[in-house]
């Protein structure tokens, strides 16, 4: 299946969609409600190279209108067109035999965090480049051969974060929680919510939208939305109501970072160029 390039020109108002990263780095844009792929486009990265199943992210800047994008070694960021907004680069402070694997805008903080494959939470600046200004170990290491981190999420109404820390070979998924005062502190880690009619694979990208307590994850193709209610007692969270939006892999070409790209706020009613406007109501 073949996604035509993106070149996004709206004339109304537009409703929340994901975007994420993908092993080929191209951006991609997908309708998790209407279970449908809508555009993608090349971003101008350097050449593909090898990478673990769990490497890479995507995280979303409102304030610049941009996709903070990783592909685990490399970080940059780009529009929603790929226009480079900010040129790619080692990421700083990232261990020799680490790999990024989720990353994450805190609005609240104009903060850039950063999980990595050793559970390091790294938080930069949220500025080109970005700048470090803090790291934290989480304890979500790798255990046994092939369980490591591979997305992260922020919950900024709440405090809360969300870290997948999956088992790329058996598939099982759990999701890690903290809160954003103290990010490093695990609070609990539980099992991610599935989808009982549709098979998904091992997490690949979290993403958050925390004004309808929705949490996004994706398997590389298929998204699912979980609504979530944090506990009292424990300052876990409950799920609740669970989507699922099943997808082939595109093309072998599968996600490796996700992020909710806010819907573009457009004008309503007729136009008043051309006269005297009435008064609002």
């Amino acid at each position: 299946l073949a996604l035509p390039l993106l070149a996004i020109s709206l004339s109304a108002q537009t409703p929340d969609h994901l975007v994420g990263l993908t092993r080929l780095n191209n951006l991609r844009h997908v309708d998790h409600w209407n279970c449908a792929p809508l555009a993608q486009c090349p971003v101008p990265m350097p050449g593909v190279i090898v990478m673990p199943l769990w490497a890479g992210g995507t995280g979303w800047d409102p304030v610049r209108s941009g996709a903070w994008v990783t592909d685990g070694r490399l970080l940059a960021q780009v529009d929603d067109n790929c226009v480079m907004l900010c040129p790619p680069m080692p990421i700083p402070g990232l261990a020799p035999n680490a790999f990024a694997t989720g990353l994450e805008v805190v609005e609240s903080m104009n903060q850039l965090w950063m999980i990595d494959s050793l559970g390091n939470l790294h938080a930069f600046t949220n500025t080109c480049p970005p700048n470090p200004i803090a790291v934290c170990n989480t304890g979500l290491g790798p255990i046994a051969v092939q369980t490591f981190t591979s997305g992260l999420a922020v919950d900024e109404g709440q405090g809360i974060v969300f870290i997948a820390h999956c088992d790329f070979a058996t598939g099982a998924n759990f999701i890690a929680i903290s809160r954003l005062a103290t990010p490093c502190n695990i609070v609990c880690r539980i099992p991610a919510p599935n989808c009982l009619l549709a098979p998904f694979g091992t997490i690949t990208g979290l993403a958050v939208n925390w004004g309808r307590r929705l949490l996004y994850m994706t398997d590389g193709a298929g998204t699912i939305a979980a609504q979530y209610a944090m506990t009292t007692v424990t300052g876990c969270v409950n799920w609740l109501n669970v989507n699922c939006c099943p997808m082939p892999i595109i093309a072998v070409d599968p996600m490796v970072g996700l992020a909710v790209r806010p819907g573009l706020a457009t004008s309503m009613g007729a136009s008043c160029a051309n006269g005297t406007c009435p008064p609002c109501p």
